[in-house]
């Protein structure tokens, strides 16, 4: 916030004006989509989760029972994950041996790899 005066019962008040380029903290602005990914890493069950679906593609429920979570809590990672671009829902989908829509969630390599190569680009980036 800014207060100031502009001369004899003239003041200003400025608040949340800044470019948005510019960051609220010193330092080099990190970017936005590296700063997602590494939220989504920070936790331990989401890496637990890239880990299998590195392997294969699996549905909610297979993953639930892998890590011995509700099915719930595990939709809620993957959900973080897919805001992070880490993993996508698989295209087309498989019917489950009671003849059920199986919705299967795959890593997107490619994606996890840009991740590493944006936070190797900004740890080695000099300072201007």
């Amino acid at each position: 916030m800014f207060f100031g005066t502009l001369g004899p019962g003239r003041e200003i008040r400025l608040f949340g004006a800044r470019p948005l380029d510019a960051s609220l903290v010193p330092g080099e602005m990190v970017p936005d989509a590296l700063l997602q990914a590494l939220k989504a890493l920070s936790d331990p069950t989401r890496l637990r989760i890239l880990h299998y679906l590195t392997r294969e593609p699996l549905t909610p429920a297979e993953l639930a029972r892998r890590l011995r979570l509700r099915a719930p809590t595990v939709t809620h990672h993957l959900q973080a994950l897919r805001l992070a671009g880490l993993v996508q829902l698989k295209l087309g989908l498989l019917l489950t041996d009671d003849g059920k829509d199986s919705r299967r969630y795959a890593t997107r390599s490619e994606e996890v790899k840009e991740v590493f190569d944006s936070l190797r680009a900004f740890l080695e980036k000099g300072d201007n």
